[in-house]
């Protein structure tokens, strides 16, 4: 039985005609042309078909890290006097630069430069200050990749493994995603929030995540 809709193209034609142009439509397939001018006007764009696993997602709740597990301390060669600091706090530096001068105990003047890539995340002395080798002179952390942690429920724990990736976004960059994946769990529940927490490592080469930055996750899962 071939049911009529009011406005439909097929409006006063046989029934015997309509019933064959709806079977060559099954067989061949209907097409619909549209003038360049009308795809224009419609935005009209094609993308070529593929095929991709289906992705179930989690949204968590978090934050970045106050610090990093990547990082290294400036020490001397030997003892001496600190002269001066030729980078500040806040300062992108990398393997080879100059961080600071110091003179030694026969009079030498040695240039200590930077054995890593990184942020300089804290200076200890101050110009004048004796240094020695169990002495720290300033700290580099690495910021290229940042520890963030997250709340996981107990109802959805069965989804969470380690390996998994996760889309890491904050409201400061609301149009940038930062790739990150699960690299702990922990193996308790918090009495008070009946959360678990998990430890997520995330990509930040560009350094636009901060020490202690809220951020947001969508942990992803093959269904």
């Amino acid at each position: 039985m071939i049911s009529m809709l009011p406005g439909c193209g097929g409006c006063g034609k046989p029934a015997e005609k309509q019933k064959a142009e709806h079977e060559k439509y099954q067989e061949e397939g209907e097409v619909v042309h549209l003038k360049e001018v009308s795809q224009k006007m419609i935005d009209l764009e094609f993308v070529n078909v593929e095929k991709q696993p289906l992705i179930s997602s989690l949204r968590v709740v978090g934050e970045i890290a106050q610090e990093t597990e990547n990082v290294s301390h400036v020490t001397p060669p030997e003892p001496g006097i600190l002269q001066s600091h030729l980078k500040r706090i806040g300062e992108i530096v990398d393997v080879g630069t100059p961080l600071c001068v110091i003179e030694t105990k026969t009079g030498e003047t040695l240039e200590l430069a930077s054995k890593a890539h990184g942020i300089v995340l804290a200076q200890y002395l101050k110009p004048g200050d004796k240094v020695d080798g169990l002495t720290s002179i300033m700290t580099i952390a690495d910021p290229d990749i940042l520890r963030a942690s997250f709340n996981v429920y107990e109802k959805d724990l069965a989804g969470i493994n380690f390996g998994q990736k996760v889309i890491v976004e904050s409201i400061a960059y609301p149009n940038r995603e930062f790739e990150g994946e699960i690299v702990f769990v922990s193996p308790s529940v918090d009495v008070a929030t009946r959360a678990v927490k998990i430890r997520v490592d995330v990509k930040n080469e560009e350094h636009h995540l901060k020490f202690g930055m809220f951020v947001t996750g969508k942990i992803l899962a093959p269904i």
